[in-house]
């Protein structure tokens, strides 16, 4: 895998610009699921980052 071309790439999607994206197209939306969906990323980044630590001892 070659994150170094990733890191170039600056048209990636992510999840969180995805939610907003389509939150974006109904205006009668009030923003509980974006809010949930980055608590759920916001988690799974410190799962990542915990794990890492862990695995880097």
């Amino acid at each position: 895998m070659d994150h170094s071309a990733d890191a170039q790439r600056t048209d990636l999607m992510t999840i969180t610009r995805f939610v907003l994206n389509e939150q974006s197209k109904y205006p009668e939306s009030r923003g509980d699921f974006t809010i949930l969906l980055s608590h759920i990323v916001l988690g799974c980044k410190f799962v990542c980052s915990a794990v890492n630590k862990v695995l880097t001892l």
